[in-house]
């Protein structure tokens, strides 16, 4: 969670599988309410006094820049805010950032990000690079990436699946792939492979494996 303290509510996150979610929690303990943003995927709060009402928050997705965004005390709705992109990458419109679940053997749901060109056609002969780490507890966030831009603009797939291990899903997620459980991990990773080739995104042949660090040892076993 992040959150963040101003004249009328407390602002705050809520982690979704890998998309954030902004919420407005009142002084007067009323509930929490939900506020819309244009941008699904990661958010951030700007630097803010706490005696101003309302948030600036920053949005952003794997294929969408994003950019600043105003939260009024009155609005249930995250409008645009009146600063300058400058020299900021802009969105072309032509990429599709989303999240889908993966069946595990064990009857869970593996979080995936998936990043594809808007036409993307199921027939199976896309190349799909497939990422995991699945360490330490950590969170992988929809950051926009401009290289993973560049991946699927040359007719290819980028997906990121959060396996356990990581911490997208709780502590639970995070130590249910601990010490002799850390199979867990690869196996998976190998699920969702499984899932992406069995609906038709790729084919065996054309998917790869990218880990680093600790999560090298997932496409190493």
């Amino acid at each position: 969670h992040r959150f963040a303290l101003a004249s009328d509510a407390l602002y705050f996150t809520e982690l979704l599988g890998s998309d954030m979610q902004l919420y407005r929690a009142p002084y007067d303990q009323s509930a929490p309410q939900r506020i819309s943003v244009p941008i699904k995927g990661s958010l951030r709060f700007a630097a803010h006094a706490a005696n101003r009402a309302g948030v600036m928050i920053e949005a952003q997705n794997f294929g969408d820049p994003g950019g600043w965004f105003q939260v009024a005390a009155d609005s249930e709705h995250a409008k645009p805010a009146a600063i300058a992109s400058g020299a900021r990458a802009q969105d072309r419109g032509d990429l599709v950032s989303r999240q889908i679940s993966v069946p595990t053997q064990d009857g869970l749901q593996i979080p995936v990000s998936l990043l594809h060109h808007r036409d993307l056609v199921m027939d199976g002969n896309t190349p799909l690079l497939l990422e995991a780490y699945g360490g330490y507890g950590q969170v992988h966030l929809p950051n926009y990436n401009p290289f993973n831009c560049t991946w699927v603009r040359q007719g290819a797939i980028y997906a990121y699946a959060h396996v356990r291990g990581g911490g997208e899903l709780g502590r639970s997620w995070h130590q249910s792939a601990l010490r002799e459980n850390k199979i867990l991990s690869t196996t998976d990773t190998l699920a969702v492979a499984r899932f992406l080739i069995e609906r038709r995104y790729t084919s065996k042949g054309k998917i790869a494996l990218l880990g680093t660090s600790s999560g090298a040892q997932i496409p190493g076993l």
